[in-house]
């Protein structure tokens, strides 16, 4: 068996050509002006030995993705910690995407096996180029070729490079081989050694059982490297959550005791104004206090089963403060921008910015910290989340914190979106004139697109809200209201025309002509539909729920509605009625749809009898009458009932039969538990069966 395998794989090398080994050398030189490139160092000869500590394998993840490498250890770190790194970065391959099969091992950067480890930065530059937007494009090979020759290696680098290239994977067809039994296994190999006798099945478990325990240790180790990836990740993340909110309390105590209590002091805006451009940023600073409070006390004692789902899930308590700060935002910006063009408050700024605490940033940057915090929140505990092994203790926790934060940003842009709606709204409303003015403050209205078109000298205003569309036009820095259409008798179209180019259409219902036409770009137009369909489907009604299909009857509850129907036909005379069951009856109705209804008996026939004995509930044919009796007195009809009652309906043991066999409702004559079911009057015919 060895001397076959080496056999195999000395004619693989011999198939390896020389133009395949001058085709990695260029390969390898692209690698090496690739890596030197981006990172703006010199690497050696040996790419092996540049590569073993993982420092600039790292070091080139994190170029392609800050996130990607958790830590990277120094030069100067135990070499089991270098080990790590190039786990580390093999990680951070199989996240960018590199195929499994392009990967090296750690032992191929131990054993010179240059050849893999080319192939896989090969792989991670083709991917980070065209699907990640590297800046560094890979060095054309082409023009690499000419200045590597086989002819400077030695005959035993060949050979190593020949052997190497020879022992490359190749990729799987990746379909999951199902197990086999050691029964069939065992048949299997008989057959393939011409008979069950000439194998020594004891020689082979034992190889078996030895690729199984390889196998077992080799995946004890995959897991046993993401375990300390995502370890090394987890403490990465904790730190920079502790240091982030650090930096943003700070920056809000800045606003605070900088910005916002200098300028009360020197009364450069009226108070409302100061209310209207800090809002309650105070009420968002003691907020976060106690969250920086907890996160220093659990980081401070970190270890890898250490919590802080917990912490996060009292993000969620911050609601009420953030929502009325992201309310007051929009009106926060537009004043401070006011305020800039004001000499004295842009002075007050700049001596603001001088101060260390500020670090140089403007008024706004503090102004818009609180909104971008809780997306960096999101961000975060979604890192901390994604690197948590399921048995972890806080796995659970995370899961929840990470829904509670993600529907706290969903209902901050909400809020911030309705709030800038509100402001746009509210300077279009003041700006709009006319008799055709519609009231625009209302709750609920939404302004979808607006726009300013040119038509022969005259600025003409298109305005689409969410339930109209107002057609103005300019007039003394105003907004005269032309018509105001309601959205569901409007219509868009554009299209290109011979003399005035690309023109959009505003048609309305009952006219066969435009009752407006606007020069837009292609794009724009097309916008402009887009928006008005949407708007309108917003406003379509819902469609309504189809009706829930009759629950199909099996075969014995068939035959059980047949017997007794075939009962209840023997019971009754001709002339009185019948009850049928909730099918027989529907199809009654279906086939006499549209038709009179039966008519009611003549006087001249025999009327149907007033009262009967009751049957007895185990022979019911026994109490059919012989001879109509005297017809009955009618009772009143009640006024909260509809219809008439069951006794008139059903006269004598017919009613007493329907009772015990369907237990009819006196109210509404439908079976207990049954829909659709009716109680159906037919006349003197006998009931046919349908």
């Amino acid at each position: 068996m060895a001397y076959a395998c080496g056999t195999l794989r000395m004619r693989n090398v011999e198939a390896i050509s020389a133009v395949q080994v001058n085709e990695f050398l260029a390969k390898r030189a692209a690698a090496r002006q690739w890596i030197e490139r981006s990172l703006g160092v010199q690497l050696g000869e040996d790419l092996c030995k540049e590569f073993r500590s993982g420092i600039v394998l790292c070091h080139l993840c994190r170029l392609i993705d800050e996130r990607s490498v958790p830590v990277i250890h120094e030069i100067d770190s135990h070499p089991f910690k270098l080990k790590e790194n190039v786990f580390f970065f093999l990680g951070a391959c199989e996240d960018f995407g590199v195929p499994k099969h392009r990967l090296f091992r750690v032992t191929d950067l131990e054993q010179n096996r240059v050849v893999p480890v080319v192939m896989c930065i090969e792989s991670l530059a083709d991917i980070a180029v065209k699907q990640l937007n590297f800046v560094t494009p890979f060095p054309d090979m082409a023009k690499l070729a000419s200045e590597v020759n086989e002819g400077k290696l030695s005959r035993e680098e060949v050979q190593q490079l020949r052997m190497q290239l020879a022992s490359l994977k190749e990729a799987t067809s990746g379909r999951n081989v199902p197990r086999v039994a050691s029964g069939v296994l065992k048949m299997k190999i008989a057959l393939l050694a011409g008979g069950q006798n000439k194998v020594d099945f004891a020689k082979y478990e034992k190889g078996y059982a030895r690729f199984q325990a390889l196998y077992r240790a080799h995946k004890t180790r995959e897991r046993y490297f993401k375990l300390v990836r995502d370890v090394a990740y987890r403490d990465k993340v904790a730190h920079e959550l502790l240091q982030t909110e650090r930096d943003y309390c700070a920056n809000l105590l800045a606003c605070t005791e900088v910005y916002q209590a200098v300028l009360e002091s020197k009364k450069l805006v009226s108070q409302e104004e100061m209310q209207t451009l800090f809002g309650n940023i105070k009420e968002v600073y003691a907020a976060n206090c106690p969250l920086l409070q907890s996160l220093e006390d659990r980081v401070a004692h970190w270890y890898p089963q250490q919590s802080l789902g917990d912490i996060m899930l009292t993000i969620g308590a911050f609601a009420e403060a953030y929502v009325k700060y992201v309310v007051n935002l929009a009106q926060s910006i537009k004043l401070s921008t006011r305020l800039a063009e004001n000499d004295k408050f842009s002075q007050f700024v700049k001596t603001c910015k001088e101060d260390p605490r500020v670090r140089q940033l403007d008024l706004q940057a503090f102004l818009i910290m609180p909104v971008q915090r809780v997306p960096r929140y999101v961000l975060l505990v979604q890192d901390l989340f994604k690197h948590t092994w399921q048995e972890h203790q806080d796995y659970e926790r995370l899961k929840e914190a990470l829904s509670t934060i993600r529907e706290l940003g969903k209902a901050l842009n909400d809020k911030k979106r309705d709030a800038e709606n509100q402001a746009t709204l509210r300077e279009l409303d003041s700006q709009l004139t006319g008799k055709h003015c519609p009231a625009l403050l209302k709750e609920g209205k939404i302004l979808v697109r607006a726009g300013t078109f040119t038509v022969k000298k005259y600025e003409i205003h298109v305005v689409l809200l969410s339930d109209m569309v107002i057609l103005g036009k300019a007039s003394k820095k105003k907004i005269k209201a032309k018509n105001c259409i309601p959205l569901g008798q409007v219509d868009f179209k554009c299209g290109n025309t011979n003399d005035s180019g690309y023109l959009m259409a505003v048609l309305q219902t009952g006219k066969k002509k435009p009752i407006l036409c606007v020069p837009v770009a292609p794009a724009d137009g097309n916008a402009w539909v887009a928006d008005l369909v949407a708007a309108k489907q917003k406003i379509a009604p819902a469609p309504q729920a189809a009706a829930p299909a009759e629950p199909k009857l099996s075969a014995e509850e068939t035959l059980l509605q047949k017997s007794q129907e075939d009962a209840l036909c023997k019971t009754t005379p001709s002339g009185s009625c019948a009850v049928l069951s909730p099918r027989v009856s529907q199809r009654s109705s279906s086939k006499h749809f549209g038709r009179s209804p039966s008519p009611s008996p003549s006087p001249s026939q025999s009327p149907p009898p007033a009262s009967s004995p009751a049957p007895s509930p185990r022979s019911p044919r026994s109490s059919v009458p012989t001879q109509p009796p005297a017809p009955p007195t009618p009772e009143p009809s009640k006024p909260d009932v509809e219809g008439p009652s069951i006794d008139n309906v059903c006269p004598g043991s017919l009613n007493e039969l329907g009772r015990e066999i369907f237990a009819f409702d006196k109210l509404k004559y439908k079976p207990a538990g049954v829909e659709n079911a009716s109680l159906e009057v037919c006349g003197h015919s006998p009931l046919r069966h349908h």
